[in-house]
């Protein structure tokens, strides 16, 4: 049974808080209990959504994480007004997929304004694990073999 957890971390606009910014998403996962796919997810989508911050806001980011037994809510704060947008990219790309990857994984998610003109991203994840339709079940895999490939922290592992 999944426990409630929450936690929030203030982020440097630096590359640095991305593996920062993971570590808390494990450690919130680990304290919930949160099965091991949905903490895989977890992870891969905190990185997404602050790296994106990081990348394109550029500014000082708030990652705030909340666990309940039915769910797992997924925030990012950043001080720039400017929305991310659903894109597409070439296959050979080496950037550009994050948004696809929240949209996929993500049982829900949207952009709110702030008060201050900065904004929060935010994405739902179930925590009862992979989706039911087969074909979304199938790109997760593919997601769940690119996690295995980089590691615990995101890092790239030797062959």
């Amino acid at each position: 049974m999944t426990a409630t957890a929450e936690g929030t971390l203030d982020l440097p606009a630096s590359p640095r808080s991305v593996p920062v910014a993971r570590r808390h998403a494990r450690r919130t996962a680990q304290e919930a209990g949160l099965p091991e796919d949905t903490s895989d997810v977890l992870h891969l989508l905190v990185s997404e959504l602050v790296t994106n911050a990081v990348v394109h806001a550029r500014t000082d980011v708030r990652l705030h994480i909340v666990v309940t037994p039915d769910e797992v809510r997924v925030e990012v704060c950043d001080q720039a007004g400017l929305h991310p947008r659903l894109r597409t990219h070439s296959a050979s790309a080496t950037t550009g997929r994050g948004l696809r990857l929240l949209s996929t994984l993500a049982s829900a998610w949207g952009v709110e304004e702030l008060d201050d003109g900065g904004k929060m991203v935010w994405a739902i994840l179930p925590v009862d694990g992979l989706p039911s339709d087969h074909a979304l079940a199938e790109r997760y895999a593919d997601v769940a073999g690119l996690l295995g490939v980089l590691g615990p922290e995101g890092e790239g592992r030797s062959a």
